[in-house]
């Protein structure tokens, strides 16, 4: 005997959900609002009675969303609302070679007498640790002790004074005040070589030649250093003659400048 097939049951379109009571009557409102309004009373904003999807309805969306997924939201990147543009940096000023040299401090007198001794006491010490015991040093001495420095710091500011007083700046072409770099005629003088420059285009080639250009550079610094005043002479000789030869070659230059 064949089974006779299962009944469908069918599903209302829409569900009278259980309403609590309310004070003022207003459970007894909203049961109206629903008799009367039908559908219409269902889909009305703030009704107690909204509508249920069936079963079938549930699936047939989740099979859809399934055949076409949802595609992922794009990642605004957070922008600034005023849209300001980050501050660059200023441009540092190229120094003029004909300028007088700063005037030079007491520690700095100290330091041009006590580096030699801190190099040639502790060869292997890096420039960061010959400055750390200079520092400590300078705080050792007595005001007595320091006084002589002082005497030389105040010998270098009047002469330093003393030649800002005719000294005049060369004026600034429109490029170099928009900070533009400004190209090098190549007929102008070659700018006069320090006595430390001197030094190292001799020294150089005596350097082991597998190191590498910076080992090369500390190298001949801490050789320098440990000079005295007697063996740099020769080479401040030397730069004080390229100085004069600069000069000579530079009023030449302008004049024909002009």
């Amino acid at each position: 005997m064949a089974t006779p097939p299962a009944q469908k049951k069918k599903t209302p379109a829409t569900v009278e959900k259980k309403v609590t009571k309310t004070p003022g009557g207003l459970s007894q409102i909203l049961k109206n609002v629903v008799k009367k309004g039908g559908n219409d009373g269902v889909q009305k904003k703030g009704s107690a009675v909204a509508e249920v999807p069936s079963k079938k309805d549930k699936k047939h969306k989740d099979d859809k969303d399934l055949l076409n997924p949802a595609a992922p939201s794009k990642v605004v990147p957070a922008t600034n609302e005023k849209n300001e543009s980050a501050p660059t940096a200023q441009k540092r000023r190229k120094k003029d070679p004909n300028a007088p040299k700063g005037a030079k401090s007491a520690y700095i007198f100290f330091g041009d007498k006590e580096r030699a001794k801190i190099i040639k006491e502790n060869p292997n010490f890096s420039p960061t640790e010959i400055m750390t015991e200079l520092g400590k040093r300078w705080k050792e001495l007595s005001e007595k002790e320091k006084r002589p420095y002082e005497k030389e710091a105040e010998k270098d500011k009047a002469r330093y004074s003393e030649a800002m007083k005719s000294y005049e700046p060369a004026e600034r072409d429109d490029d170099e005040k928009q900070g533009k770099r400004q190209k090098k005629d190549p007929n102008a003088p070659k700018n006069a070589k320090s006595a430390y420059i001197f030094f190292t285009m001799k020294k150089r080639a005596s350097i082991a030649s597998g190191s590498s250009p910076t080992e090369i550079m500390q190298k001949l610094g801490k050789m320098w250093s440990a000079m005295s005043e007697a063996e740099k002479k020769p080479y401040e000789d030397s730069a004080k003659k390229d100085k004069e030869r600069y000069e000579r070659e530079m009023a030449k230059y302008k004049r024909k400048q002009n």
